[in-house]
């Protein structure tokens, strides 16, 4: 098989334009967040000096993942799809009402979007 036939496979799924912006939007996506930790890594190695507390945070940054990655994995084996996929949703309005009492940061609020999205932390629509 020569060169044309190869890249016609390997690249035919681009032809789908859902999947180019399913891909291109992960692309950025996960280019942000390698940009993130590394900046962070860079931050808190000029701020402390301490490659100790630099393994650190790297270390710690894989927590979340090894805590509930095998628990995920037991909910994902033994429940349906559908019912898994319906539960994010509400767990994720969580987060924009998770700030500190007296925390006034601006946040995103998914009932707040048709209204222009940003409120503040305590404030109703």
């Amino acid at each position: 098989m020569n060169a044309k036939a190869y890249s016609s496979k390997t690249f035919a799924a681009l032809g789908v334009r859902n999947f180019r912006l399913y891909f291109f939007g992960q692309l950025i996506s996960v280019s942000g967040t390698w940009m993130q930790s590394v900046a962070l890594g860079w931050l808190v190695l000029q701020t402390t000096g301490s490659s100790l507390d630099l393994g650190l945070v790297v270390a710690l940054q894989f927590v979340p993942m090894l805590v509930a990655g095998p628990y995920g994995g037991l909910v994902a084996d033994r429940r349906q799809k559908r019912q898994i996929l319906r539960h994010p949703k509400h767990v994720g309005r969580l987060g924009p009402r998770a700030g500190t009492p007296g925390d006034d940061a601006p946040r995103l609020d998914a009932d707040a979007v048709p209204h222009g999205g940003i409120t503040r932390a305590g404030e109703s629509l």
